[in-house]
């Protein structure tokens, strides 16, 4: 059985406006779609990127956020297939 999209403790705002959408690595546009929240049980965030059909889940601590109006942090390629470590 497939997670739900938003767990029932959430909190539901834009972790950093300043970062664009993640680009998608099929079509190389912005993901359809942009879901994020704060999951107050484990204390990070949780960002689903959705495009063609498909999701990407990923999750930062607050702390990595913090740091995205400085610049140091930007949005990578949603859906990039990860080479597997030997």
């Amino acid at each position: 059985m497939e997670e739900p999209l938003i767990p029932n403790q959430l909190t539901v705002v834009r972790p950093c406006p300043a970062l664009p959408l993640p680009l998608c690595n099929q079509c190389h546009k912005p993901v359809d779609r942009l879901v994020y929240y704060y999951d107050h049980d484990v204390d990070e965030w949780v960002l689903i990127a959705k495009c063609h059909g498909k999701s990407e889940r990923v999750t930062m601590t607050a702390e990595i956020l913090e740091s995205c109006d400085t610049g140091t942090i930007s949005m990578g390629d949603a859906f990039k297939a990860i080479p597997e470590l030997t």
